[in-house]
């Protein structure tokens, strides 16, 4: 899993926020099977858009089609608050995946 998340605070809000997740999986037959991403506003501080809370999973399939489908599914998910004073709070599951890098 590669986390980049991007983001610019004047010490009161969030002024900008870019976060991307990218899962790349080597073994035989497995690929990304769908994306799902949630964010919303958070007060912090006092302040409506002091922080900005993002959730984002991949679904990664082990799919074999002479075999009729998926045979597993992974869902590696990872959810950061981004501050408007530039701190941040991370969580993951990236269960028997592996977190190779974040980028901040």
């Amino acid at each position: 899993m590669k986390e980049r998340v991007y983001w610019c605070g004047n010490g009161r809000r969030v002024t900008y926020w870019q976060v991307t997740l990218a899962v790349t999986y080597t073994a035989p037959f497995w690929g990304l099977v769908s994306s799902e991403t949630e964010s919303h506003w958070k007060t912090w501080n006092g302040r409506l858009r002091g922080s900005r809370y993002v959730w984002k999973m991949k679904t990664m399939g082990a799919c074999v089609t002479n075999v009729g489908g998926c045979v597993k599914t992974k869902h590696p998910w990872i959810e950061l608050e981004l501050r408007a004073n530039l701190a941040l709070t991370i969580n993951w599951n990236t269960r028997d995946l592996k977190l190779t890098r974040v980028e901040i």
